[in-house]
């Protein structure tokens, strides 16, 4: 499991980003027959590693910003999802803005 810093308001904002990476991944993985195939697919939609993903999946590490940023770029064109539809997305919507200015 990731250890965070209980002190750094960031690392909890992407522990939970991650957390809701991975039911997003899973939501997205459930329309497969099979989730190595999925995987692969959503792997090459995406230009994220097929490790990179399963990681995220299990929780044992949290993604780059370019990451999330690509995922969910892909997640609300395939989804009907809003970024108001849920108080999380906006926190992620903030964050990649954030550290793309920096």
């Amino acid at each position: 499991m990731i250890e965070i810093d209980p002190l750094s308001n960031k690392t909890n904002i992407r522990l939970k980003i991650c957390q809701q990476m991975a039911c997003d991944l899973d939501q997205l993985l459930a329309s497969y027959k099979n989730k190595d195939i999925g995987t692969r697919l959503i792997s090459e939609k995406i230009n994220i590693g097929e490790k990179t993903i399963k990681r995220i999946l299990k929780l044992k590490s949290v993604p780059h910003i370019n990451t999330i940023q690509r995922f969910y770029q892909y997640y609300f064109t395939l989804t009907s999802t809003s970024i108001d539809n849920h108080p999380l997305y906006k926190e992620i919507n903030e964050l990649i803005q954030i550290e793309i200015l920096d």
